[in-house]
């Protein structure tokens, strides 16, 4: 299998927090933390964009949809497929699943 980091470079899961990574800034400043249990599952950054166009919207109401995720969610995400993904295939191999 192909590790992760090759998958998506620049996520790191969160040793103590379920479902929340950081995300590298493309810019090269601090990780960005991106939480995918807000907002009923659509994520949560603390980047400037998700939190000046996207999160307001969020916060009105808005259901969960690709426009109100940043590229950070999208990478977490991402992560989040392929590391579900692999673990399947692992369990299949076993015969688990």
């Amino acid at each position: 299998m192909i590790p992760l980091r090759r998958l998506v470079p620049g996520v790191e899961p969160d040793a103590d927090e379920t479902l929340v990574f950081w995300v590298a800034s493309d810019s090269g400043q601090q990780p960005y933390r991106v939480d995918l249990t807000c907002y009923h599952g659509n994520g949560k950054c603390d980047c400037m964009d998700f939190q000046m166009r996207r999160e307001v919207e969020l916060s009105k109401g808005q259901m969960p949809a690709l426009r109100y995720e940043c590229k950070h969610i999208r990478r977490a995400a991402r992560y989040l497929r392929f590391e579900v993904t692999q673990r399947i295939m692992v369990l299949r191999r076993k015969g688990k699943a």
